[in-house]
Parts: C-alpha cells; sequence; structure tokens
C-alpha cells in the first residue's frame, strides 16, 4: 500500500466494516479477463460466505481457478469543497470453493438471512439449500484503509 498513513491491521477495524459494509465485490479470473461482480454476503471468521444461482459464469470461474480478490467498503462520505472522500475499506485475497456439504450451505444461508434481516425460514429448509449454490471464500489475506479526516 503507498499510504502507510492510512493502513489499518486492527481486528476491531476489520469488524466493523465487514458489519457495516452492504455489500462485497469479488474479482475472479475468467479466461484472459477479470469478472467483477458485487455480492451480498457474511463472514465468519476467516471465511466468507456468498449465495449464487447454481450455474453461471462465476461458479464456472471458481471452478477453473479459486484464487480471487475482494472488496468492502463502508462510511463513505464525499466532501465536494475538499475534492476528496473519506471512507473505511478492506482489499483482499482468498480462495473460493463451491460448497457442496449441506450442513456447510445450511448454516451459511442462516448467517446471511441474520446479516440481512431476511424474512426467510431459518433454519434453511432442504429446499432452499438444493436451489442455490454457496461459495466460500477462505480468506488469505486482507489490508485495511482508512482516509477519515
Amino acid at each position: 500500500m503507498r499510504r502507510h498513513d492510512r493502513e489499518i491491521s486492527d481486528s476491531a477495524f476489520y469488524d466493523h466494516v465487514f458489519k457495516t459494509a452492504e455489500h462485497m465485490v469479488v474479482a475472479m479470473q475468467n479466461n484472459d479477463s477479470i469478472y467483477c461482480l458485487p455480492f451480498n454476503f457474511a463472514r465468519d471468521g476467516n471465511r466468507i460466505y456468498i449465495h449464487s444461482a447454481r450455474e453461471g459464469t462465476k461458479l464456472d470461474c471458481i471452478r477453473n481457478n479459486g484464487n480471487v480478490s475482494f472488496n468492502l467498503i463502508c462510511d463513505t462520505r464525499i466532501i465536494p469543497e475538499e475534492a476528496t472522500t473519506r471512507y473505511k475499506s478492506i482489499c483482499g485475497q482468498g480462495q473460493a470453493a463451491i460448497i457442496s456439504d449441506r450442513e456447510e450451505k445450511r448454516s451459511a444461508l442462516d448467517l446471511l438471512a441474520k446479516r440481512y434481516g431476511a424474512k426467510c425460514h431459518v433454519p434453511a429448509r432442504d429446499s432452499d439449500i438444493d436451489r442455490v449454490a454457496i461459495i466460500r471464500i477462505d480468506i488469505t489475506e486482507m489490508t485495511g484503509k482508512q482516509s477519515v479526516g
């Protein structure tokens, strides 16, 4: 990171950003290009869970190469008179895998429902588990950054 004065490695900072960010953007390798998408997510320690349709480009990317990068941002405030933006963010890398274990899928769906206050059945029903794919990202590296003024 170029601006070491903005680098944050405190676990409380990470917890705040993961709790407060509304979505996470994940970038993955798609043949010779990068495929980048926003996701709803839930974190459980050093694991991040996202859900998906059971087929599609993102799953093909992960099957071919599970290395991903991710970004979260929160507490964003644009300051026009200073031509700057205040924010807290995390950039990270991890290894993504498509989960087949039913109980891990159920647990991930329950985490997602709790995080977003979804009005769905908790614990997740078998029919809920069967209609979605769950992707787990095992975090290998992350860096926090903030510009709070």
